[in-house]
C-alpha cells in the first residue's frame, strides 16, 4: 500500500508537470504560427519553427493519456485495497452498500442474519464490482445450492484462493465495467429481441439477387465486345430501384445500427474480462466451464464479440468522414446496408442465447472469486461437509463470522438429529442469539460453497428459517404477538412442505419467541410450536429465558439444553462488575442476572417509605 501511494503521487507529480508542459508548447506554437503569418519568420523557418513544437506537444498528449490511464488503474487498485483492509478489519461504515432486492420470502432470514445491510455477511464477502456479480453473490446467499453444486464450487474456491494477481485483475478490470455503468439488462433485451429483416424474406433475398446481378452487369460492362448502352441502362434502372430502397428503409435499418451500436460498446466493455478467462486454471470442471463459455469453448465469448465487432465497424462506416463516400458507392450498388443486417442477425440467431450465458457465467466467476477471497483471508476457516444422508449439524469450533477474530469466541455446537431440539437459555447479553446467528451465518456460508467459521462441520442440506427480528405493524394493524405468531406459522408450514422433499430438512432458528405475552401462556405456545416442528422431522435450536421449558412433559425427552452464564468481577474502583466468556456449557442455566442488571443500573430495590 505505501509503494502504492507512493507511486500514485508520482504520477500526479508527472501528470501535473506534462499539462503544465503542454499548455507552454501551446502557446509557443501559437506565437510560432503568428510569426510566420505575419512574416517574422521567412523561408523554410516559417514551417520548421512552428511544426515542432507541434510534434511536441502531440507526442507529449500521447504520452499524457498513457499516464492518466495508470493513475485510474492505479486509483483504483488503491480502491481495491483500502476495501480489503476495511473487509479485514470490520470498518463497515468505509464498505459501499449496493441495493439488493430481496423477495419477500426471504426477508425475516436477511434481516435476522444480518445478510444484508451496515454491518453484513456480504460486505464481509463481496468483491463483486459488476452488477449481475453482486446479484448472482446475493443470490447464493438467500438460495442454498444442492450438494453435488456446492462441492464443485468447493473445488474452484479452493483452487482459487492462492490465485492473487488473477483475483486482482478480475476486480481491476470488473471495476472499470461497473464505472462505464454498463447495464448488462441493455446487453440482455437486446439479445432476447426480434430480428428486423428476417421478418421480411421477400426484402432479403432481392437485394442479394439485385447485388448479385448488379455485379454482374459492372463486370459485363468492362468485357470486349460487350453491349454497353444496354448494360449501362440496366445499372442505371437497377442503381435507380437501390436507391428507392435506401430512401424507404435507411431510416429503420440505421436505427437498427445505432442501437446495436450502443449495445455492441456495452459487450466491448466486457471483452477484457472475457478475455482474462483464459488465465483459470483448467484442472477444475466448474472453472473450466467457465472458461470455455468464455474464451476457450467453439463458440466463446471472445471469438464471437471480435465478430461482432467486425460486422458493427461496417455498419458504423457511415459515420467515418473519411469513408462516407465509399459507403455511399457500396451501398447503391450493392445494397451494404441490407447485407449488414443480414450478417449482424445471423450474428443474432446464432449467439443471442449465448449472451445471456456469458454474462451469468462472468458473474459466477466472480461469485467464485468472493468466496476464494474469503477462504484467502481466514485460512483457519475450513470447508464443511454437505451430505443429504445427515440428520444433524455438527460442528467444532464454530464461531460468528462477523466477529473480529481477536473478539470471537467459538464453540462445539451439535443441532439435531430430528425430533430433538437445542434449548439455549442463559443471562441477558451471555451469547444465546450470537450463537443462533453463528449457526445460520455458516450454513448460509455452507451452502454457498464458502469456507465457514469452524475448525470443522459436517451438516444436511438444509432450507434455514429463523424469527429473530419480529416487529409490530401499525399501518397493517398487527401486533408484536400477532406478527410473531404468523411468522412462526409459516415456519411450520415450511417444516410440513420440506417433509414431503427427499433429502432436504428444515432448519429452524428461535430467538426469545412470544414475548408478547404472559409467562405461563407463552410457555404452552412455545411447546406447542415445538411440537408441529418436531413432528415435521425439522432440525433447529430455541433461546429462551424460560427455564421451565426443558422440564414441559411435552418436549422434555427431546431437548438437549445448553446455557451461556456470566460471573462478576471488582474493578479497582470497588464496583462490581458483570462479565461474560460467552462459552457454551451443558444443561440449563443455573442463573439469571435481570435483577443485577437492574441494580447495576441504578434501579435498585426501593426503601420502604417513612
Amino acid at each position: 500500500m505505501v509503494r502504492l501511494a507512493k507511486v500514485i503521487a508520482w504520477r500526479d507529480r508527472v501528470s501535473a508537470m506534462i499539462g503544465l508542459g503542454r499548455g507552454i508548447l501551446f502557446l509557443i506554437a501559437v506565437l510560432c504560427i503568428i510569426g510566420s503569418l505575419t512574416g517574422i519568420l521567412i523561408g523554410a523557418w516559417a514551417y520548421i519553427i512552428p511544426s515542432l513544437p507541434l510534434v511536441i506537444l502531440i507526442i507529449l498528449a500521447a504520452y499524457h493519456e498513457t499516464i492518466l490511464d495508470r493513475q485510474i488503474l492505479d486509483r483504483n487498485k488503491a480502491d481495491i485495497n483500502h476495501d480489503q483492509i476495511h473487509r479485514i478489519e470490520h470498518n463497515w461504515s468505509k464498505l459501499s452498500e449496493p441495493k439488493i432486492e430481496i423477495p419477500p420470502e426471504r426477508f425475516h432470514l436477511c434481516k435476522d442474519l444480518d445478510l444484508f445491510g451496515q454491518a453484513s455477511l456480504f460486505k464481509i464477502l463481496s468483491i463483486t464490482k459488476t452488477p449481475l456479480g453482486v446479484r448472482t453473490l446475493a443470490g447464493w446467499m438467500m438460495n442454498p445450492a444442492d450438494p453435488d453444486q456446492i462441492q464443485k464450487r468447493q473445488q474452484a474456491v479452493n483452487r482459487l484462493t492462492d490465485q492473487l494477481q488473477l483475483r486482482e485483475e478480475l476486480q481491476l478490470l470488473a471495476k472499470s465495467v461497473a464505472d462505464s455503468r454498463t447495464d448488462p439488462d441493455h446487453l440482455l433485451e437486446w439479445a432476447n429481441g426480434s430480428l428486423w429483416l428476417e421478418k421480411r424474406p421477400g426484402l432479403k433475398y432481392f437485394t442479394r439477387v439485385s447485388s448479385c446481378l448488379m455485379l454482374g452487369l459492372l463486370i459485363g460492362f468492362f468485357l470486349p465486345g460487350a453491349p454497353r448502352i444496354f448494360l449501362g441502362g440496366a445499372s442505371l434502372g437497377l442503381l435507380l430501384v437501390h436507391f428507392g430502397l435506401t430512401a424507404i428503409f435507411s431510416g429503420s435499418i440505421h436505427g437498427i445500427f445505432n442501437s446495436v451500436g450502443y449495445r455492441q460498446r456495452d459487450v466491448s466493455n466486457y471483452f477484457h474480462l472475457f478475455l482474462l478467462s483464459r488465465k483459470l486454471p483448467k484442472d477444475c470442471e466448474l472453472l473450466e466451464s467457465i472458461r470455455n463459455q468464455l474464451s476457450s469453448g467453439d463458440h466463446n465469448a471472445v471469438i464471437c464479440i471480435k465478430s461482432l465487432q467486425r460486422i458493427i465497424g461496417i455498419a458504423q462506416m457511415r459515420r467515418n468522414g473519411l469513408m462516407f463516400l465509399v459507403y455511399l458507392c457500396v451501398q447503391f450498388l450493392f445494397m451494404i446496408d441490407f447485407h449488414t443486417l443480414s450478417w449482424l442477425e445471423k450474428w443474432h440467431k446464432q449467439n443471442a442465447e449465448r449472451v445471456q450465458h456469458w454474462l451469468w457465467s462472468l458473474a459466477e466467476w466472480e461469485a467464485l472469486t468472493s468466496l476464494s477471497n474469503l477462504a484467502f483471508h481466514h485460512p483457519e476457516w475450513t470447508f464443511p461437509k454437505i451430505d443429504q444422508q445427515l440428520g444433524t449439524l455438527t460442528a467444532s469450533g464454530l464461531g460468528h463470522p462477523l466477529i473480529n477474530g481477536n473478539d470471537r469466541v467459538c464453540n462445539n455446537v451439535t443441532v439435531g438429529p430430528t425430533q430433538t431440539i437445542l434449548l439455549v437459555t442463559g443471562s441477558n447479553m451471555s451469547g444465546k442469539s450470537t450463537l443462533l446467528r453463528s449457526i445460520g451465518l455458516n450454513a448460509i456460508l455452507a451452502q454457498m460453497g464458502s469456507a465457514v467459521c469452524a475448525g470443522k462441520m459436517e451438516m444436511p442440506s438444509v432450507q434455514i428459517e429463523t424469527s429473530m427480528r419480529i416487529g409490530d405493524s401499525v399501518s397493517d394493524g398487527i401486533s408484536f404477538f400477532m406478527a410473531e405468531l404468523k411468522r412462526l406459522r409459516q415456519i411450520t408450514i415450511e417444516a410440513e412442505n420440506l417433509k414431503q422433499v427427499p433429502g432436504k430438512t428444515l432448519l429452524f432458528l428461535l430467538d426469545e419467541i412470544l414475548q408478547g405475552t404472559n409467562s405461563r401462556e407463552r410457555q404452552i405456545a412455545v411447546v406447542r410450536v415445538c411440537h408441529h416442528l418436531l413432528e415435521s422431522q425439522a432440525i433447529g435450536a430455541i433461546s429462551t429465558h424460560d427455564l421451565e421449558l426443558a422440564e414441559a412433559p411435552e418436549i422434555s425427552n427431546r431437548v438437549q439444553a445448553v446455557h451461556f452464564r456470566e460471573f462478576f468481577e471488582t474493578s479497582t474502583d470497588g464496583k462490581n462488575e458483570m462479565k461474560f466468556d460467552y462459552l457454551m456449557r451443558e444443561g440449563v442455566s443455573p442463573t439469571t442476572n435481570a435483577l443485577k442488571l437492574l441494580t447495576m443500573v441504578g434501579l435498585d430495590t426501593p426503601k420502604p417509605s417513612e
